[in-house]
């Protein structure tokens, strides 16, 4: 095989569970907005998303560190939840990468959540989200619950960079033992 177990990619201790059917595999993504790595890497991904074969399925984790990677985690399931991840998940890295305009507000070395919320609604109003829908999204049970989970998630696969890759819950990968990104 031209993938070797601790070379290519390393197995997880503890295999955790996936979300997909018998005969699927679920690949997923680890990435966080901020990171320039996982916005050069988005339209290989995007591409290979077109492409490849309906059992894998291809699943998003924002990775959860600290309260920048949360905030950013926000807006990706605020999104998610409005059902425009196609749409707007590489505009929300373009914005940022691109345009130079991140969306999660440091002031006095924390997080200024009020500041980070008004920079997420205007860019979701700019790009046809209602007022309402934000506010029914953005601070809810629902974003929280997946909140927890992604940052739950973050400690089970050991994460300690993106973007990384994890196949089935099971095998850990990123661009340096892939060989690149294009192998990725």
């Amino acid at each position: 095989s031209k993938w070797v177990s601790g070379q290519h990619f390393t197995a997880l201790p503890v295999a955790q569970p996936v979300s997909v059917g018998p005969g699927e595999v679920e690949v997923t993504e680890i990435f966080w907005y901020g990171c320039g790595h996982c916005f050069t890497l988005e339209p290989r991904l995007e591409a290979w998303e077109k492409s490849k074969p309906e059992w894998i399925k291809l699943r998003r984790l924002p990775v959860i560190w600290n309260e920048v990677t949360r905030e950013d985690a926000r807006l990706y399931y605020t999104i998610e939840s409005l059902g425009l991840v196609d749409k707007l998940h590489a505009e929300v890295f373009r914005q940022i990468h691109a345009r130079g305009k991140p969306f999660t507000a440091i002031r006095g070395g924390r997080v200024d959540a009020a500041a980070t919320e008004k920079a997420a609604r205007e860019f979701l109003l700019a790009n046809g989200v209602s007022a309402e829908d934000f506010a029914r999204h953005y601070r809810t049970f629902s974003t929280e619950n997946k909140l927890r989970q992604a940052e739950n998630l973050s400690r089970r696969y050991l994460l300690d960079h993106t973007p990384m890759i994890v196949v089935h819950g099971k095998y850990l990968t990123d661009q340096e033992m892939a060989g690149g990104a294009e192998k990725l």
